[in-house]
């Protein structure tokens, strides 16, 4: 049996482990403290998300991702057939189709799937399909070539027949060179129509094939010709202009310099930065970017963390702070201690994640796909009728009425409808990657618009996450230094930002620190430890009542300090309290004028969530302005997210990463605040801020709204079109040509239109 964690189960320390889903789930890569869950191989039902979990596969099994380029896959008519194509092969875990950058990427068992079944596959429907590598890049690129070739020499050729046509009135001569232009230039085109037409597919290249050929038998040779270049030359432009769109996240990766300045054997020598290891020492001058991710071992400098973090001003660094690939160092020299190779980097897995976002698609995208499968049957079904039935039964001219129906082909193709919103959310995805926001699917992107209520957290989030101990109150009998020594030693194995804070104070009064043993955390209350065979605590007020070691004198004095806005620590021992930490984590810059714009703009309901006092959480959640639960543990916070949901709808949860792992998970959308160099808040948050910085949440918001308005001005432009052009077509007033270039001209503005997401900023 294979133990997976759901985000709403309790388990150990012990039983600690990650799940995998077959289908694309919530709960994905979530670890929460709660009981596991068992499971047989053949997986089982995730009850938060009812899709179907699998185990996930140890280290050693075979499992293999890889990318497929797909020139041709420019439509979802070659998504079905690719899809179709490729469904009974056994081994392939997963497909995800990409068609921005016309591409499906797959999760594949090579022990029992060869991958050149799977190009062989592709190949059979006409298709030039390429491993995305830099071996095979060269191959797709000839193939671009050679279409390009192919458009322009079919270019050539209907000039020369105009030619022979209009100036040596040697019609009879053209029709030989107007034919050859059509093979030509519709090569590509008639072979992958004959693929679609043996599945009974009637994609774009079959309605193509079939108003070309029909054309041509009704003596329209220069309208055939013309609409198989004009096709193909519209067809280059969307391949160029779609390149743009993908390559805009991608240009990131330029951003790393390729060559590294590394020491080894004790002399400096520079290399390729991909065959720099984990654990290596690079040193980066002055006005240098960083090659790769690391921790600063040596030297210190100001950073500019833009391109990972959107950050403007640029960050001080000094010995064990993390910096990234892509940064700049701006003045003084570093030495870095490698963590990171180039493919796994915080750039590069931004980028994987962007690329991948497509698979998560915005509702909108569900009604665009849905609309279109119904759309193309009918248009044709409309076509036949007017072909037949003004001849059949009227008795019109033949010719007019089949012209008419040919042109209806021509329209019966939704390419610029099914392509209008996978452009707009990869541009607006790419933007906010770019301004340090990383969205990971379009329905992350309209589910935060939808947003009735932000939950969000205190510490680490509305805080700096660094606190202070300001002030100690001792009992009579005891020292502020003595308290504080024996505080951090029962601290001295924790991780939580208070225990840091109480151990460095007594680091920097130069107290001595004794050795614990037996420690203890008890989650969302505080931490106990053995010194010299006694045990000690180090917690809220409510863990030492619970323990009955609280006295009057220590009651009043942590009341009175909580009601003034402080967070307290109570220390001592089996016998008693011995005295009160007083500790203070100040408010983030500009917490409060991002959230005034969320509630302005947005008339969002905020309400922070703090295992804090009632006391101190109600001082902070008065200078933000907002409503506040406060001691809450961990578990109450999941809670506190799924009343808000019954209660006000659809609820982001804001939050530091793992600790709020949780309620991240619970939310309709999960955010977490500083995501940069944390991997786990990468993997966990639907949305990851990569800096700190709080007025990323409005922006986020705007971007959001930005993209949806231009997804809604897509759909209508592409509809519009169509509908003009359908009555055009009935009326007559249509030419093949003039519905090839309303076609491929709809697909080139939807794109166009979506680009410009790339150059958002927010007003």
């Amino acid at each position: 049996m294979n133990s997976i964690v759901l985000a709403n189960c309790k388990m150990n320390e012990n039983q600690k482990k990650q799940h995998n889903c077959k289908s694309d789930c919530r709960n994905k890569d979530v670890i929460d403290n709660s009981d596991s869950f068992s499971m047989d191989d053949d997986g089982v039902d995730c009850p938060s998300c009812n899709l179907e979990l699998k185990p996930r596969v140890a280290m050693g099994e075979s499992e293999d991702r890889i990318t497929i380029s797909i020139p041709e896959m420019d439509c979802g008519e070659e998504i079905k057939l690719i899809k179709r194509e490729l469904d009974g092969l056994s081994g392939i875990r997963k497909i995800d189709f990409d068609i921005v950058n016309r591409q499906i990427n797959l999760e594949v068992d090579p022990s029992s799937l060869d991958v050149n079944i799977i190009l062989d596959k592709i190949r059979s429907l006409g298709m030039n399909p390429t491993l995305k590598s830099d071996e095979e890049a060269g191959k797709a690129n000839s193939m671009s070539r050679l279409f390009l070739m192919n458009t322009m020499t079919s270019g050539v050729l209907i000039l020369v027949a105009l030619f022979l046509m209009n100036v040596l009135s040697l019609k009879s001569a053209s029709i030989p060179v107007f034919l050859l232009s059509m093979i030509i230039g519709g090569y590509f085109i008639a072979r992958r129509a004959l693929a679609s037409a043996k599945r009974l597919t009637a994609d774009m290249n079959v309605l193509m094939t079939v108003a070309v050929v029909g054309a041509a038998f009704l003596g329209d040779w220069f309208e055939a010709a013309a609409v198989v270049f004009l096709f193909s030359l519209a067809q280059l432009l969307e391949s160029y202009t779609l390149e743009r769109s993908g390559n805009a996240i991608r240009k990131l990766m330029d951003l790393a310099p390729d060559e590294s300045l590394v020491r080894r054997d004790g002399k400096l020598v520079t290399i390729p930065s991909s065959q720099i290891k984990i654990g290596e020492t690079i040193i980066i001058k002055p006005s240098k970017r960083i090659p790769l991710d690391g921790i600063v071992t040596k030297g210190s400098s100001a950073v500019n963390q833009s391109p990972v973090t959107g950050e403007s001003i640029p960050v001080e660094k000094n010995i064990d702070d993390t910096v990234f690939a892509g940064t700049i160092n701006e003045k003084g020299a570093l030495e870095i201690k490698v963590t990171h190779t180039t493919g796994d980097s915080t750039i590069a897995r931004i980028i994987k994640m962007v690329e991948s976002a497509g698979a998560k698609r915005a509702p909108a995208q569900n009604f665009v796909d849905n609309f279109a499968k119904y759309y193309t049957p009918i248009v044709i079904f409309i076509a036949i009728l007017i072909a037949s039935i003004p001849p059949l039964t009227l008795g019109l001219p033949a010719k007019t009425w089949i012209y008419r129906s040919l042109v209806l082909l021509m329209i019966a193709c939704p390419c610029a409808l099914v392509i209008s919103t996978p452009v707009s959310i990869l541009s607006g995805l790419t933007r906010a990657a770019r301004d340090g926001v990383l969205i990971k699917g379009g329905m992350y992107l309209e589910n935060f618009v939808k947003t009735k209520v932000l939950a969000i957290d205190k510490t680490g989030t509305l805080t700096c996450g660094k606190p202070e101990v300001i002030d100690i109150y001792p009992v009579p009998g005891k020292t502020g230094e003595e308290v504080l020594s024996l505080a951090a030693a029962v601290e001295s194995l924790s991780e939580h930002s208070i225990a840091q804070a109480i151990i460095k104070k007594a680091t920097e009064m130069g107290l001595n620190i004794p050795e614990v043993d037996n420690f203890k955390s008890v989650t969302g209350m505080g931490a106990m430890a053995e010194i010299h065979g006694v045990k000690h605590f180090v917690g809220s007020h409510r863990f030492f009542e619970e323990r009955f070691l609280c006295n009057s004198d220590i009651h009043d004095t942590v009341i009175r300090l909580e009601k003034e806005g402080n967070t307290t620590a109570v220390v001592g021992n089996e016998l008693g309290a011995m005295g009160v930490l007083v500790i203070r984590d100040k408010p983030r810059q500009k917490a409060k004028e991002a959230l005034n714009l969320l509630k302005k703009r947005n008339k969002l309901k905020i309400i922070m969530l703090t295992g804090d006092n009632n006391e101190t959480a109600r001082s902070i959640a008065g200078e933000m302005g907002i409503d506040y639960r406060a001691e809450l543990l961990p578990g109450d916070k999941v809670s506190a997210v799924e009343e808000m949901k019954k209660e006000y709808g659809r609820t982001t949860m804001v939050g530091d990463g793992i600790n709020d792992a949780p309620a991240l998970a619970s939310a309709d959308v999960g955010v977490a605040m500083g995501a940069a160099g944390t991997d786990t808040a990468l993997e966990v948050a639907d949305i990851a801020l990569m800096s700190d910085d709080l007025l990323k949440l409005p922006y986020t918001m705007e971007l959001s709204k930005h993209t949806l308005r231009i997804i809604k001005q897509n759909i209508i432009l592409a509809l519009a079109i169509k509908l003009v052009f359908l009555i055009l077509g009935i009326l007559g007033l249509a030419t093949l040509w003039m519905a090839v270039f309303a076609d491929m001209g709809a697909s080139l503005i939807v794109i166009v239109n979506g680009m410009r997401l790339l150059k958002f900023r927010q007003k």
